[in-house]
């Protein structure tokens, strides 16, 4: 399996940083290249692909998502989102969304903006008290009791019809 981050393919097909595409070109622009990373990262078969938080509110970006992947939601509280972005920040990363004087009411306008959207999650997984190791556990724990093998060769899914599927 391949680690696909859309902000990293993002960076990589405007050529430039995130900040600064939102310091030049704006959010608009940003959006347009967003989409085209996100139906790159869509492409492929058997990746875990890291989106930013508004990737899936585009329509269209939410389609491909949801056509091709298994859409796993990691929830947090505003406080706990806050504290891992400056933890982020400190490093050098850039939220150019939250370049603001009340970073952590803009994130909850976020999140209150996004809600309905990211409650399509096939799971949600609420992080504040989990490791990055016990998140990924969640996540092998509802994939291995959401398929199971069967005789034909198919993965009987609780949630749907059997799917084909590589067992090996």
């Amino acid at each position: 399996w391949t680690l696909i981050d859309t902000d990293d393919l993002i960076v990589a097909i405007a050529g430039k940083p995130i900040q600064r595409i939102f310091a030049e070109d704006g959010e608009t622009y940003f959006r347009c290249v967003e989409r085209d990373a996100v139906m790159e990262a869509c492409a492929g078969g058997q990746r875990v692909i890291a989106s930013g938080g508004g990737a899936p509110v585009t329509v269209e970006n939410r389609h491909e998502i949801f056509r091709s992947s298994l859409v796993v939601g990691l929830h947090a509280n505003p406080e706990t989102i806050l504290e891992r972005l400056l933890s982020q920040l400190r490093g050098g990363s850039v939220r150019p969304l939250l370049a603001t004087p009340d970073p952590k009411g803009r994130i909850r306008t976020l999140l209150a903006e996004r809600e309905a959207v990211y409650a399509l999650a096939h799971l949600a997984i609420k992080t504040d008290a989990l490791t990055t190791a016990q998140v990924t556990s969640v996540i092998l724990d509802h994939l291995n009791a959401a398929t199971m093998p069967c005789a034909t060769g198919k993965v009987a899914r609780r949630d749907g019809p059997a799917k084909e599927t590589s067992l090996g």
